[in-house]
């Protein structure tokens, strides 16, 4: 499943076509009261995964790892595709995580919401969105946000960068949460990725998690 999705650098061309989208499943959830459990993620993939192999996130005081594991005891799904038959998990948390309670109380949330799913559907982006299960704080009005770096070869570092950074302004936005006032929604990023961009500029100018 995880080597069917689409390389970043093809999923990130689609983003400003899949805004109306994000927020209409963003309307859903807002409506059942879960911003607070789940958000909207981008699927794509960075790299091949061998068939014994899950993708593993590690989250320590600063900084989370994300990298293939063959062990796949000790996991629970955080990140879901959306199929036919309900949501299909393409990346895991470690159990030992702070917020692995939590992430079981959103998973079961979420298999509970059939209109989230069918919503997928009816807007035909199974292909290019799917939901994440919340547990990392994200703040708007924070001057930071969380940006995912290629640290090593299939391997995904993610640390917090000042919005003023070099690389947070040549990143592209992964996955998005959601937040109500009395204005209405609003939409935030939660997650941020340099790697294609950081790349590119290598090639040109020897250059950001």
């Amino acid at each position: 499943m995880f080597n069917d999705l689409p390389l970043f650098q093809d999923a990130k061309l689609e983003i400003e076509a899949l805004r109306p989208s994000i927020a209409a499943l963003g309307e859903i959830i807002c409506k059942y009261n879960l911003e607070d459990q789940i958000g909207v993620n981008l699927l794509h993939r960075h790299f091949n995964l061998e068939p014994n192999e899950l993708v593993v996130k590690t989250t320590y005081c600063d900084h989370a790892v994300v990298a293939p594991q063959s062990r796949v005891e000790g996991v629970i799904p955080y990140m879901f595709s959306v199929t036919q038959d309900g949501f299909e998990p393409v990346e895991y948390l470690s159990e030992w995580n702070e917020s692995a309670e939590g992430v079981s109380l959103g998973q079961s949330t979420l298999a509970g919401c059939d209109e989230l799913r069918q919503a997928v559907f009816s807007l035909d982006v199974a292909d290019k969105l799917g939901f994440f299960i919340r547990h990392q704080s994200f703040d708007a009005l924070d001057d930071s946000a969380w940006i995912e770096d290629m640290s090593q070869k299939r391997q995904l570092t993610i640390r917090k960068r000042k919005k003023s950074d070099s690389g947070f302004l040549n990143s592209t936005e992964t996955n998005w949460y959601f937040t109500r006032s009395p204005e209405g929604q609003t939409v935030g990023a939660g997650v941020l990725c340099g790697i294609c961009c950081m790349i590119h500029c290598g090639i040109h100018c020897g250059w950001h998690g």
